[in-house]
Parts: C-alpha cells; structure tokens; sequence
C-alpha cells in the first residue's frame, strides 16, 4: 500500500485510492502515519486530532475510528494495540513524507523534491498537523536550496531563473534565495536587474525589519558590482585578470565634515576594492597645486580629503573602481558632485548626469570601472548598467552607450591639468551650461579654460 500526505491523506492499494472515511478519522490516520511504526498513545492522539476541545467521549471516538480504520486497511496494513497505544505497522518509507526525509538525509535532493505534491495534509487542520506541515514547508524549503546551490555551481543558471523568479515572491526576505536569484540573473547576462532586486530587498529589510542584508548576500552583491566572475561587459582586446580568490576587506563609511561610525552592511564593503585612476601627470598637477589655475580658484576649492579618500598615485590596476568627481566641488565628501546615471537608467543611450554624491551609503550608480586600452586610453564602464561613459564633440549630453574598443568617444584619458578628455586629448567632459547643480547634464566641449572641467578620480566607500 501506498500512503500519501502531500496534496491529501490518501491511501493507495494497488493504484486504486481507497476511502478513508470522514475527515476526523482521516485525522487520526495523518497521526498515525506520521508515526509509522511507532506507538502513539490514546492521550497523545486525542490532543493530536482534537487539540484544546476533545468531545465529551474522545476516548470512545478515537476507538471507533481506530476500529474503522482496521477494516479498511486489512490485510495489507494493520493498526496494532500496543502497551503504550496504537501504531501502524508498516515499513515508514511506505509514507511519502518519509521517503521525503530519508532522499534528503541521502542526498538525493531531486528525488525528494519529485515526490513533494501540493500542501501536506490537504484540507485537515489542526494545531499538531500545522505544526508537522510548517516543518514539512521548511525541510522542502531547505532542501530546494540546497538543489539551487548545486544547479548554480554546475552552471544550470538558466534553467533555475523562472522558479527563483517565483520563489523570491513567496519568501520575500530568504536573503539566501534572494543570493541564489542575484547569481542567476547575473549569470544569465542580467546583472542590472541582480543589482536592483538588491536594493529592493536591502530596502525592505531596513524599512520592515530594521537589518541590513548579511554578509553573504553583501558578498554576492560585491561579486555582482564587481563582475569578478561573470562580467557584464566584454570588451574586445582587453585581458581580464582572474576574479580574487579572497574578497577585499570591508572599510567603513566615513564623511569628511561628519565622520559616521561603521555601518557593517551597507555596499560600501566595496571600497576595499577602489582604486584611483591618476597618470603622473595629474599627480603633479595635484602636486603641484595647479598653479596655472591657482588664482581663480578660491580657497575653498582646494581639496582637503583624508588619505583614504584622496585621488593616488602610481600604477592604478585594470578594472579599478572609481568615482568621478567635479573639481569644483571637491571640497569635502557631502559637496562633491559626481558623474551618475540619471534614475538608474540601464538601456542603451541612458543620460549621465552630475549629481551630487549621496550620503546615505548607496553609492552604486556613482561608481565606475576603469579598463585599460591599449595607447593608454581606458573606458570608464558603470558599475550598474555595464556600459561606457560616451560622447561626442557638441553633444546635448553625454551619455552611455554599450562599450565599444573601436568607438574613440568612448576612450578617456587624463591630460595633465586635470581634464577628462577624449582619445586624442582636444576634446573634454564638460559640465553642460558651466553649471553646477543637482542634474546638471554632462556634454563633451573643446577643452576650455573653465576649470569646472577639472576633475578627479577618486577611491570611495
């Protein structure tokens, strides 16, 4: 005989469901045949099937049904009294949540999860089967990470998309399933939607929940951001070094005029991995104060930020990440303004804008990565949407465009007076109109003595 509880109490004899009789007794079977083989006594199944309110005659009841019961599972099954109460004798793995259990014991993941039909005990409801039904729920719950782990780490990502699709829906704060969803999405070529259901989930744990999401899922964030393993954006002619075997350690956040205590889960564990982008020749420049400059710019202007924060010198690696910041207002970390993306903006020609930096720790669209061309040009790829900083000579706005090697407005250097200019160094991003407030749009100009063209690349948290 076959007995199920996944969908319903059912019995089966031979393939033929067999009646089981009215839904109290169906009770008193659900409880024996979760404790196959093992006696059950009269007390425990009273509580068992009637919870707080037995019947007067509860006694008299459960023998009628134990009695019922006996006739119609004989001969294939018998419901023995024992000292210590009733037991249904039968081999346990007979009952499919017991399969269930022994293929997850065994490893067997998608076996078991085969067997799993619809909710454990069907209609029947009460406070015992509840409990065993949330357990049930749980162990299914567990063992289908446990397959998604497995599926992700053989590169089935595609296959797994639709159903974690729908999971994160269910369980909207697994912050492990919501993990397993950001890979997938990741590795199947969507990295800007990986990086948006972050911030949808970040967003509610901190409004509902007051917790910031763990370290595991800030880690897989980091590899997203990062694209160590699975970049967004392949540019031809560029070697990509291998994905770090140890991730970067976390810094904490800090404001210039207002240091902040650490704040351990926000993204800002990526400032481990920032880098500057400065040649020599912006360093001496910054060095040297910008003497030619000097005397237009006031006081005030001149940038005064800690070591972490200051633009560095010497070899920056590929791939490095970095913030684009506006000279002018490169006074301290709540006034600058940085080159952003306008309203998370992923498709293809999105405008970027100068926005100033936030100071809520979400940085994500603020930052970019930096890969090297040959002839020492470098594309500045956004760290959301994958595509590269562009713009042409007389453009209403600069914008992003898929990167391209082959595509000179999309290839930046750094002249020596602090300018972000183009490939060949004649043209340079400047801010549209000379000025500077929120959403001020990005053009490219003939580089101009308006040192709010000035600019500096530097490591942020």
């Amino acid at each position: 005989m076959d007995f199920q509880v996944f969908g319903g109490v059912d019995v089966f004899r031979r393939g033929e469901r067999i009646d089981t009789g009215p839904q109290r007794q169906r009770c008193v079977l659900a409880v024996l045949m979760v404790e196959a083989g093992r006696a059950v006594s009269p007390a425990e199944l009273i509580d068992r099937v009637w919870g707080d309110d037995p019947p007067q005659r509860a006694r008299g009841a459960l023998h009628n049904y134990i009695s019922r019961l006996r006739r119609v599972l004989a001969p294939d099954a018998r419901v023995a009294r024992r000292p210590d109460g009733y037991c249904l004798e039968i081999d346990p793995d007979d009952v499919d949540m017991h399969r269930f259990r022994s293929l997850i014991a065994a490893e067997k993941l998608d076996e078991a999860l085969a067997i799993w039909r619809e909710r454990p005990f069907g209609a029947l409801d009460t406070p015992w089967l509840d409990g065993v039904r949330e357990n049930l729920q749980r162990e299914r719950h567990a063992a289908e990470l446990d397959r998604n782990d497995r599926a992700l780490a053989a590169g089935r990502h595609a296959e797994l998309l639709h159903g974690l699709a729908g999971a994160v829906e269910a369980y909207p704060y697994d912050e492990r399933l919501a993990g397993q969803y950001m890979l997938a999405l990741s590795r199947g070529g969507r990295p800007s939607d990986a990086l948006r259901y972050y911030e949808t989930l970040r967003r509610r744990l901190a409004d509902e929940l007051g917790m910031d999401p763990n370290p595991a899922l800030r880690g897989i964030h980091l590899e997203i951001l990062t694209a160590g393993a699975h970049p967004p954006v392949e540019i031809p002619d560029v070697r990509t070094p291998p994905a770090p075997t140890t991730p970067p350690a976390p810094v904490p956040p800090a404001r210039i005029e207002r240091p902040e205590p650490p704040r351990p889960r926000r993204w800002w564990l990526l400032a481990g991995a920032v880098a500057v982008l400065a040649g020599a020749g912006l360093a001496g420049a910054l060095a040297a104060g910008l003497p030619d400059r000097r005397a237009e710019t006031p006081p005030s202007a001149s940038p005064s930020y800690p070591d972490r924060l200051a633009p560095l010198t010497g070899e920056i690696p590929d791939r490095a990440v970095v913030a684009i910041v506006n000279r002018r207002s490169a006074t301290s970390v709540a006034e600058s303004f940085v080159v952003d993306v306008e309203n998370w903006a992923v498709e293809a020609g999105a405008r970027t804008h100068l926005w100033h930096w936030r100071d809520d720790g979400d940085y994500r669209n603020q930052l970019w990565r930096v890969r090297h061309l040959p002839g020492g040009t470098r594309h500045l790829v956004n760290m959301l949407s994958g595509k590269c900083l562009s713009g042409v000579l007389g453009a209403a706005d600069v914008r992003q465009e898929v990167c391209a090697a082959d595509d000179p407005a999309q290839r930046w250097t750094f002249r020596p007076d602090g300018r972000l200019a183009d490939d060949d160094g004649a043209d340079c991003l400047s801010v549209r109109e000379g000025l500077l407030l929120q959403d001020t749009g990005l053009q490219v100009l003939p580089c101009g003595p308006d040192w709010s063209q000035e600019w500096l690349l530097v490591a942020r948290p």
